[in-house]
């Protein structure tokens, strides 16, 4: 665990911001940002300081990645709460932060159920004592976003070492379900066939489920691209960070982790090491085969696993 102090994070940032304004032009973070229009360069560093202060107090002791959507997912909201600097100005996001502490205050709290190691983290319910539905969360939702906040949200998890995790909105979700389904029965019949002819062997879970992964991004290419802006979308984004900052990913049958197995490599991030990484990748060209290339041989040890499907 490497922590850098606030004079340490704020000489970086600062001087990175013509990088992050050039190299992110889309954004325009030195004419004031693309949605809060009026905001000064220091304001988005000062959000991306308490945003990274937070992060190693993170209740639910994990990050979570995603869509925007998974914000306004009340289950995983309720359960991870919001990582939050300044309140939203999205009456959505708003309304539901409303509606959760509504329903705490009316609903008993049940006894937590005995903790169990062996069992997918994620899958836990919230805790007797509920977290702050917005504070120190795993799921970034703050107002004030900026590529130097989700890069922080990144650095920061690496700094302390903690593990990240895909959270699914509920479409897909749903279509992981039916995909992961499909698979087992597919397994299950090529087992039985392996078995009639005497040539049984033990199936790998993990491995089974990194194939169902990789035929999940295949055929869901919106994790990755917006095909409509033609613009890669943050969890790319995301994981290229991941992929240089000392992290493997796990795989298993409900779910997509990122752990730390290099604190090296984590306690060495920095805004300008991100920044490298991602020209490397061709990130601010938006150069797609680049990019999944990166990515592919990160999730899936094989350059061309996500070009093949992106051609």
């Amino acid at each position: 665990m490497n922590l850098i102090s606030q004079v340490q994070y704020l000489k970086q940032a600062n001087d990175m911001i013509a990088r992050y304004d050039e190299e992110n032009g889309w954004f325009r973070l030195l004419e004031g940002g693309l949605w809060e229009k009026t905001w000064l360069t220091g304001q988005y560093i000062s959000v991306a300081y308490e945003c990274y202060k937070k992060i190693p107090h993170a209740s639910a002791e994990m990050l979570l990645l995603g869509d925007t959507k998974i914000r306004k997912e009340s289950a995983l909201v309720s359960s991870f709460s919001l990582m939050s600097v300044i309140d939203e100005k999205d009456p959505d996001v708003s309304r539901l932060i409303a509606e959760i502490n509504q329903k705490r205050q009316e609903t008993p709290a049940k006894a937590p159920p005995p903790f169990d190691p062996v069992k997918d983290r994620l899958e836990k319910l919230a805790p007797g004592n509920p977290l702050p539905v917005a504070d120190e969360g795993s799921i970034l939702s703050t107002r004030g976003w900026s590529p130097i906040l989700n890069d922080s949200f990144i650095m920061g998890g690496a700094h302390a070492n903690m593990s990240f995790f895909l959270a699914l909105n509920a479409e897909e979700a749903k279509t992981w379900g039916s995909m992961r389904a499909m698979s087992v029965r597919d397994l299950t019949a090529r087992y039985e066939k392996m078995a009639a002819g005497g040539a049984t062997r033990n199936l790998d879970d993990a491995e089974v489920a990194k194939v169902t992964w990789l035929r999940f991004f295949r055929e869901n290419p919106h994790m990755l691209w917006d095909a409509h802006a033609k613009i890669p979308r943050v969890f790319m984004r995301e994981l290229i960070g991941l992929a240089n900052f000392g992290y493997q990913p796990r795989f298993s049958a409900n779910q997509l982790g990122f752990l730390c197995v290099d604190e090296g490599k984590a306690d060495g991030a920095t805004l300008a090491k991100y920044l490298d990484i991602l020209r490397k990748a061709k990130f601010d060209k938006a150069d797609r085969p680049t990019m999944l290339q990166e990515v592919g041989k990160f999730l899936f040890q094989d350059a061309e696993s996500l070009t093949k499907a992106a051609a």
